[in-house]
């Protein structure tokens, strides 16, 4: 008797598992198919509300003097005089080049010194001088 009612309750679970999944869909003007809750990417729907674009980020960059300089991976902690050599005053989205001097794909308004080998920009957020290598 126990053995049935568990079968039972373990039938059920499964049944009521599987209608959550549902995904209602209608047609859209041109003449596709859209799924309630989805996310549409370059023309096709996809269930995920997280979807990537296609195009990838491609790591913060910065460009100053006319040079790209892009991010070492290194953090600097060392003091610093306190005069900031410049601002990066303009930014881009993260999957594109800085095209422009003082500009970044991260973001702008913040202050960067140079470096022997580079630029150390602050960044607040992380509380730290992260280290710039000019790309080749």
């Amino acid at each position: 008797m126990k053995r049935e009612i568990g079968l039972v309750m373990v039938t059920g679970m499964l049944l009521l598992t599987g209608c959550g999944s549902a995904v209602n869909t209608a047609s859209d003007s041109s003449g596709g198919t859209v799924s309630e809750g989805a996310v549409e990417v370059h023309g096709t729907a996809t269930a995920s509300p997280t979807a990537t674009p296609t195009a990838e980020p491609l790591g913060r960059m910065v460009k100053v003097d006319g040079r790209l300089y892009c991010e070492s991976g290194e953090c600097d902690d060392v003091p610093t005089c306190g005069t900031m050599d410049g601002t990066i005053s303009s930014s881009v989205s993260g999957n594109k080049r800085p095209k422009k001097n003082d500009q970044s794909n991260f973001g702008k308004g913040y202050g960067y010194q140079w470096a022997s080998e580079g630029i150390d920009i602050w960044m607040p957020e992380e509380e730290s001088w992260v280290h710039f290598t000019e790309q080749k």
